[in-house]
C-alpha cells in the first residue's frame, strides 16, 4: 500500500482536537489542566470558554445587550452618546425608545 502524506495545516489541527474531544469527553478538571497548561504562554481564557464556547451570533449579541441594559443601565449621557453611534452607522432611535 501506498504511504500517504498529510498537510498538516490549522484545519487539520483543529479537526483532530475536535476529534479528539469528541472521543475522551473532557470533565472539569480536565479542562483546568489544559487551562493552566497554556497560561504561560500567554492564554488568558477560563475553562468555562472551552467547555461553553459562545457563539458570537445575532442571538448571543442581543442577549448579552439585554441583559446590560436591564443589570447596567447607561446614564442619560451614556445614551446620548450611544444614540449618536448608532445614528452614525444609519439606525434613528429617539431616547425614550431605546431605553
Amino acid at each position: 500500500m501506498a504511504r500517504t502524506l498529510q498537510n498538516w495545516d490549522a484545519e487539520t489541527h483543529e479537526a483532530v482536537l475536535l476529534a479528539l474531544i469528541d472521543h475522551m469527553k473532557p470533565n472539569g478538571g480536565d479542562w483546568a489542566v489544559v487551562v493552566a497548561s497554556l497560561r504561560p504562554k500567554g492564554y488568558t481564557f477560563t475553562e468555562g470558554a472551552l467547555v461553553y464556547p459562545t457563539v458570537w451570533d445575532h442571538d448571543a449579541h442581543l442577549a448579552l445587550l439585554q441583559a446590560v441594559i436591564a443589570e447596567a443601565p447607561p446614564s442619560n449621557d451614556e445614551w446620548t452618546k450611544i444614540l449618536e453611534r448608532v445614528a452614525a452607522k444609519g439606525y434613528s432611535y429617539t431616547a425614550s425608545a431605546a431605553k
